[in-house]
């Protein structure tokens, strides 16, 4: 277990080395290999600041890295990333902690949520009606759904994150059941709201949206892959992954 230390796993010939899934034969199947997680950051494809980490998951990774880089005094004033960094504690890190900094990391449904299959969707919450007076939500079918109480969940990574209940009204004015009210399983339909999580994705939205950083955001990738591509021609490295900084 002392080896093991949060892992889930290590290598017996390098126990420093993490069991992860690589990408390194030309069909591109994974394959799980005792490796490390290199994370470079780009500028004008130089690489500016690097940290090699035990974990396989890259939200994990950036904060450390914007940290290190930091502090050596490399950091630019914009911080560009993919989907797989994206956490709530991502976001807040740069809202609390380097305001000065602007973050560009869209959310997993980001582009999505744009789309008129997403908007139409009935399932979807914020396709609701939403009474922030009585703070409650009612969807398509009428089915309301009160406040019901508050949850602090913390996740495998000690992350916390709060959520608001909110339960479906069995009864209508009447006193009648609702059948819209169950599940197919007979229980009373709930839904998990994190003012948090919403409040940090309304941000980025609206961050790029901004004309300035949607093109650098566009930039990413052409920042990004040459130097991906001379890490595994060059060094052999099989997998690795980037943020990127503009300076």
């Amino acid at each position: 277990m002392d080896t093991f230390g949060n892992r889930n796993s290590y290598s017996k010939t390098d126990t420093d080395a993490t069991f992860m899934r690589v990408k390194e034969d030309p069909m591109m199947n994974g394959q799980l290999k005792p490796a490390y997680n290199v994370q470079s950051a780009v500028s004008n494809q130089m690489v500016i600041g690097y940290v090699v980490f035990q974990n396989p998951t890259d939200a994990r990774t950036l904060i450390p890295l914007v940290k290190k880089m930091n502090n050596a005094g490399t950091l630019g004033s914009v911080v560009v990333a993919d989907m797989g960094y994206v956490s709530e504690a991502n976001y807040r890190f740069f809202e609390d902690e380097m305001p000065e900094v602007t973050a560009l990391i869209p959310y997993n449904t980001m582009l999505r949520e744009a789309s008129r299959k997403w908007r139409s969707d009935d399932s979807r919450v914020m396709n609701w009606s939403d009474d922030e007076k009585a703070d409650e939500y009612t969807d398509n079918d009428g089915v309301v759904f009160k406040w019901r109480n508050y949850s602090h969940r913390t996740d495998k990574n000690g992350k916390a994150r709060d959520f608001q209940v909110y339960r479906a009204e069995e009864k209508d004015e009447n006193n009648q059941d609702i059948p819209a009210v169950y599940t197919k399983g007979g229980n009373v339909r709930q839904i998990n709201i994190n003012p948090s999580w919403g409040y940090q994705k309304a941000r980025m939205r609206e961050s790029l949206s901004d004309e300035t950083n949607a093109s650098i955001y566009a930039r990413r990738k052409i920042d990004n892959e040459p130097v991906f591509g001379r890490m595994k021609a060059h060094f052999g490295v099989a997998d690795s992954w980037f943020a990127v900084c503009e300076r």
